[in-house]
């Protein structure tokens, strides 16, 4: 049948998808790093023990970290409770604080120093004569009030006041 005569008839051919590979997720990342014989394996019992035990390492130590370290000895280990006994819980703890470490070290930034200025920071003021007993403590503390005080008014009214004693405050006139 020639198609240049009938363009309105469907064709027969049918369209060829590409087929797109997806990509891996962080738990089937870590699992095909450490574990030996994951790379084609299709048994579902075996990802989902696998996936488990992952997913109890990731909470222990992170996604992050269990891509970073690499596996002991440079072998794949078997499965990942090899990871829960004892000589390779040692090695990822260790290897997790060299991680820490690492991550955590942060070169000190260079800011501009002039050793010839009088001023490196901010000034702060710092009280002489510090209060010794109780009863120093809570006048110092009303004398710094009232002096604040006194000065918040000067301020506005124009007048100085003195501390007078009868607590700090400023006396009636």
């Amino acid at each position: 049948m020639n198609l240049e005569l009938f363009p309105s008839l469907p064709t027969t051919e049918k369209k060829i998808r590409k087929k797109t590979v997806r990509k891996p997720s962080n738990f089937q990342k870590i699992i095909l790093k450490h574990v030996a014989g994951m790379e084609g394996c299709k048994d579902s019992s075996l990802w989902g023990k696998e996936g488990k035990l992952c997913s109890r390492l990731i909470k222990m130590y992170g996604s992050e970290f269990l891509l970073w370290v690499e596996p002991p000895e440079g072998h794949k280990v078997q499965s990942l409770t090899y990871y829960f006994a004892v000589p390779f819980k040692y090695h990822l703890s260790d290897q997790f604080f060299q991680f820490k470490q690492e991550k955590s070290f942060k070169p000190p930034e260079v800011s501009e120093f002039n050793p010839t200025s009088p001023n490196i920071g901010k000034d702060i003021e710092v009280p002489i004569n510090k209060p010794k007993t109780l009863r120093e403590f809570l006048n110092y503390g009303k004398n710094i009030a009232a002096k604040q005080r006194q000065d918040s008014t000067s301020a506005t009214t124009g007048k100085d006041e003195s501390i007078s004693s009868n607590g700090g405050l400023p006396s009636k006139e």
